[in-house]
């Protein structure tokens, strides 16, 4: 999906979102203070977009005034998203806000929605959940060249976007316990397939991508740590393939199905190293306030969850199966890395302040 404003004189507010369907008809809802003022199908015809083959009808223009919302140039806090998939099209600046472009990246499957919930509000855009849309539509909030105050988060490829974020971005990344991690991501697969709710907690796109690996999940014995080791042996590679290394493949990989090549470690250490802030999940209170700090808004209360019973109580049968360690190699050698960094950091920070 595409989309740009072109024009808001107060009285007027003009802007095209092109989707991704050839030859729908865009939809935006246009919100204030929590209350949806006008749902709109788009009234305005964009002949480029047709000359390009870009939309069917080039039906994908919007034109709204004070005729279809009195007042509209008072309203300060006007939002305008796309129906479908609920993106923001469009906000006016408020009075105060964050002068800062930031990517919080994520490998996790549960995204960060505490923190996202409490950073998002205090920039002029923002953009959570990046995974849930295609590279088009991601390339586009990296390209709002427009927006000077950014808030973009969300579990995506980086070496898709790296050209983008590394022109203005602060990027901030948590990195967990490789194990940890394992065990969230089968918890969740296994629970999203029982519950037949992985569109609302994964996304449709990765529930579709990650459908055989939520079956295998969902029937693993996670109680039993001997039939859970047999299980984890047998394991088919088109399944393995969504355990595999889930950082250091998120840092360099640029399609879902590449697997770390030679190196990987190595260059994904590069990429942390290019981060503004980078953390472990253990300790994500600190994570949190050091992002607090470095955005100038003072301790954040909104730290990341720490892990559930459940899930540290599954990455220590995971810790004693051979066959895991194999499938998270390259990340716990990662994660060795970045533990050493962090308490190295912490240990000289303590030693300066004595």
């Amino acid at each position: 999906m595409l989309f740009n404003l072109e024009t808001d004189s107060g009285e007027q507010i003009v802007f095209y979102v092109v989707p991704d369907t050839f030859s729908a008809v865009p939809r935006v809802r246009i919100v204030s203070a929590r209350r949806t003022l006008l749902e709109i199908d788009a009234n305005e015809i964009r002949e480029a977009l047709v000359a390009h083959a870009r939309h069917e009808t080039g039906r994908c223009g919007f034109s709204i005034d004070a005729t279809m919302i009195p007042g509209l140039a008072k309203i300060r806090d006007l939002s305008i998203y796309e129906t479908e998939t609920n993106l923001l099209v469009y906000r006016r600046r408020p009075d105060k806000c964050i002068e800062r472009k930031v990517l919080n990246l994520s490998a996790s499957l549960l995204p960060p929605r505490s923190m996202d919930n409490y950073l998002k509000g205090l920039f002029h855009y923002s953009a959570i959940q990046l995974e849930a849309h295609g590279t088009e539509t991601v390339s586009q909030l990296f390209l709002l060249n427009a927006v000077n105050s950014l808030y973009l988060s969300g579990r995506i490829l980086y070496k898709n976007y790296e050209v983008y974020a590394e022109n203005g971005f602060s990027t901030f990344m948590c990195v967990d316990d490789p194990y940890v991690m394992l065990a969230e991501r089968i918890i969740i697969l296994g629970m999203v397939e029982r519950n037949r709710s992985a569109d609302q907690i994964i996304g449709h796109r990765d529930a579709l991508m990650l459908k055989q690996a939520a079956e295998f999940a969902e029937k693993l014995p996670l109680d039993d740590g001997k039939a859970l080791r047999k299980a984890f042996k047998a394991l088919p590679p088109e399944i393995a393939i969504a355990f595999v290394d889930p950082v250091v493949r998120l840092l360099t990989a640029t399609t879902p199905t590449d697997m770390a090549r030679s190196g990987a470690v190595a260059w994904a250490l590069d990429e942390l190293a290019s981060f503004k802030v980078v953390g472990i999940r253990r300790e994500s209170a600190l994570y949190a306030d050091t992002i607090g700090e470095y955005l100038g808004i003072g301790p954040i209360a909104e730290p990341l969850l720490a892990g559930f019973p459940k899930i540290l109580a599954l990455a220590d049968i995971l810790r004693e199966e051979a066959r895991v360690e194999h499938l998270i190699a390259k990340d716990l050698e990662l994660y060795h890395h970045v533990e050493s960094a962090f308490e190295k950091s912490v240990s000289d920070e303590m030693w300066e302040t004595q």
